[in-house]
């Protein structure tokens, strides 16, 4: 085997091996866009938006901020005003946890 051809492979491999650990590994900057992640904060937000800013119903709030597909599931806490949303929740706790609380009517929902 020539040598330009292993090189040619090396290089190959690393860039499978590359693009499998960034498709499982999660984002590790701010900017970095990761689908699941980008799932539970866009529900949190919307619902906590939808029912503490605007007061409507959660069946309401529910239509409103349907995804396409449906990855993360929500809890509400009424009390607090806050809306917390996960990926694939395991014994209460999931991945690319957030949460989104209502600050007041200057402020609205902020993600935490």
């Amino acid at each position: 085997m020539s040598r330009n051809r292993i090189v040619v492979s090396l290089l190959a491999l690393h860039l499978v091996v590359g693009a499998l650990v960034a498709s499982v590994t999660p984002p590790k900057r701010l900017g970095d866009v990761h689908l699941p992640g980008l799932s539970s904060a866009f529900l949190a937000k919307e619902l906590c938006s939808c029912l503490f800013v605007t007061g409507r119903s959660e069946a309401a709030c529910k239509v409103y901020a349907h995804q396409s597909p449906q990855l993360a599931t929500y809890s509400i806490d009424w009390n607090e005003k806050s809306v917390y949303a996960s990926v694939a929740p395991v014994f209460g706790y999931g991945m690319y946890p957030h949460t989104a609380i209502y600050q007041g009517p200057k402020y609205g929902c902020v993600l935490h």
